[in-house]
């Protein structure tokens, strides 16, 4: 399999995705098409940053597996939210819609940290949003399901 291929699947995967989310769960497909650009300027920036601070012997397939696959994964927290909502008869669309949103700008955070490593050819502290949404979600949910349990006794 050619590598030009595997990247045009993978574009192709993340635009599909998007209008899936947009579709079924009124998603804005400008949104997820935006947070997908983001999340392919941050990859190929993180790799410069990577191979300008660590030498480019640290850019490895797996590595980028790793990062592409969680990217994926990311990409995926507004669609599973708004789905667990509509799943549960739960309006989650507008946490679904935030979420998205506050992904677009933690992955424009991240493109602007990679560009200033690869200025001053160091790292710099990064402040991870991606982790922060992922708790206070999680808190969300916890608080929802806890509160749900108590008024079923």
């Amino acid at each position: 399999m050619e590598i030009g291929t595997i990247k045009y699947g993978i574009a192709a995967f993340i635009k599909n995705f998007s209008y899936i989310g947009a579709l079924f769960i009124s998603l804005n497909v400008q949104s997820y098409s935006i947070l997908g650009l983001f999340m392919i300027v941050d990859t190929i920036t993180g790799i410069i940053r990577s191979g300008t601070i660590h030498g480019w012997r640290s850019v490895t397939s797996h590595a980028a597996t790793v990062g592409i696959t969680a990217k994926c994964l990311v990409i995926a927290i507004p669609f599973f939210l708004a789905l667990a909502g509509h799943g549960v008869g739960i309006e989650l669309t507008i946490i679904a819609s935030s979420a998205l949103k506050i992904l677009i700008v933690s992955e424009l955070y991240s493109i602007l940290s990679n560009i200033q490593s690869i200025r001053l050819r160091r790292e710099v502290q990064e402040f991870d949003a991606v982790n922060y949404l992922l708790n206070k979600l999680r808190d969300f949910l916890e608080h929802n399901i806890k509160t749900k349990s108590n008024n079923l006794k």
